[in-house]
């Protein structure tokens, strides 16, 4: 099993945790993406839902006092919870600022460096899990109906020599 690990925002490349050869485990750290402009930009949206919020409060003591309109008091929710939905998308863009592995294995390459600006979707990793190995193997026809899912097969390596791999036949 291997995994083409990608940056899920855009973002500087701030730091490496991982290096090619490296076993990793899921979930844990990669790289981390400059996340300054996020942290800011997610700052300035909370102090703009609490203001939101407030004046929400508001709005609904007069509506409910028939002193606005309906439109009024549906404008300022209107507007609070567009700014809820902007703080949860910021929040979400500043957890994906971190490339984390998705699967347990080893690193097998690096395409990034410190500094290097990625794009979301852009390559960072590539990793391989270490723990299952999957031989492709070209069989004569004469062979083949030999074979079944499930059959026991073993394996052996010229570069591995005096090492054979106990596997299954999948397909």
């Amino acid at each position: 099993e291997e995994a083409l690990v990608v940056a899920r925002s855009q973002g500087i490349v701030e730091s490496i945790f991982v290096e090619e050869g490296m076993v990793v485990e899921a979930g844990k750290p990669l790289a981390q993406l400059d996340t300054r402009r996020l942290s800011l930009d997610l700052a300035r949206t909370e102090t703009n839902l609490e203001s939101l919020k407030r004046a929400l409060d508001r709005a609904e003591q007069l509506f409910e006092k028939k002193m606005i309109s309906p439109d009024t008091f549906d404008q300022a929710r209107f507007n609070h919870d567009r700014e809820a939905a902007t703080l949860a998308l910021q929040m979400h863009d500043l957890s994906e600022a971190t490339i984390r592995a998705p699967i347990s294995g080893v690193i097998t390459m690096r395409y990034i460096k410190v500094g290097n600006t990625l794009q979301p979707n852009a390559q960072a990793f590539e990793m391989k899990r270490a723990d299952v190995v999957e031989a492709i193997l070209s069989v004569p026809e004469q062979e083949l109906l030999k074979l079944a899912p499930g059959q026991p097969a073993t394996i052996e390596v010229d570069a591995l020599a005096g090492r054979a791999f106990q596997g299954e036949v999948l397909r």
